[in-house]
């Protein structure tokens, strides 16, 4: 069986990264073999280095299989995983193809966690802009006659959604009570929303507080979120990908809205990662 995935023309990077790594786990998960488009492969390697999931187009050249582009088609952008889950273990085995949609892969992903910084690595040379953009922050903020240690927090910032601003105030005022027995660390807030003038406004600032704004779904924006000690995120593509990457700091995790079955995968993800994950709720 081969484990491919649905992604459609145009999806952000941060959407397709994460697709791709449901692939890599659920294939992990059912000894299948993976595959991805290989237009959405070209999209990966404007940031990452080394894939080594092959196009589903070279499968299907390779062993004369275009019926299972067909399937693809078939399954349409939610996929097929739904469907063939109803089916016994042995009707599962023996399908030819098994697409994922954009749900994310809660229970594999779980599973594969630690393997998962792995499996997507930045390019060197994307690594060592963001390494150079932190570095400036840093030295910005000692600039300003403050020298202890700088501790980077990752921020995905959801401009309009529900409490955000409240939920990201409580999450950084959590973040530096943590932080405090480690000597009064500094703080860099690398925001990752499109608007920076919404972090302006509604992430908390200070003397010890830089905001740095790319966009989160650009190559150097995902590459600044993981290179980050810490993260606060609502849940979502992004902010998972991004603090699946990130060194053992703390993840503070805010989930807005969904359906309850959501919210208890939600839950269910937290409890078996952490820690370092803490979940809040407004």
């Amino acid at each position: 069986m081969v484990v491919t995935a649905a992604v459609a023309p145009g999806e952000p990077l941060p959407a397709v990264a994460m697709r791709y790594l449901g692939v890599w786990a659920l294939a992990r998960k059912e000894g299948a073999m993976p595959a991805f488009p290989q237009f959405a492969l070209e999209i990966l390697r404007d940031a990452f280095a080394n894939l080594s999931v092959v196009g589903l187009e070279q499968i299907v050249d390779q062993c004369n299989a275009s019926y299972l582009l067909q399937e693809l088609d078939a399954a349409g952008p939610e996929g097929n995983r739904a469907d063939l889950l109803k089916k016994s273990a042995y009707n599962r085995k023996s399908a030819q193809l098994l697409v994922i949609g954009e749900k994310l892969l809660v229970n594999e992903l779980t599973e594969a966690w630690r393997s998962l910084p792995a499996v997507l690595t930045f390019k060197r040379s994307l690594k060592e802009k963001a390494r150079r953009t932190l570095q400036r922050a840093a030295n910005a903020i000692e600039d300003k006659g403050h020298h202890n240690r700088v501790e980077f927090i990752g921020v995905l910032a959801m401009p309009g959604a529900r409490n955000s601003s409240s939920f990201f105030s409580q999450a950084l005022a959590m973040m530096r009570f943590r932080l405090t027995g480690l000597g009064a660390p500094l703080f860099v807030i690398v925001c990752g929303a499109d608007d920076g003038s919404w972090c302006s406004a509604n992430i908390p600032g200070g003397a010890d507080v830089l905001h740095a704004s790319p966009r989160a779904d650009s190559p150097l924006g995902m590459a600044l979120l993981a290179a980050c000690n810490h993260s606060v995120f609502a849940f979502g593509a992004n902010g998972v990908g991004a603090a699946l990457r990130t060194r053992d700091g703390s993840n503070f995790v805010y989930h807005f809205g969904g359906s309850l079955t959501e919210r208890r995968d939600m839950l269910r993800f937290v409890q078996r990662v952490k820690p370092p994950w803490f979940q809040l709720e407004f």
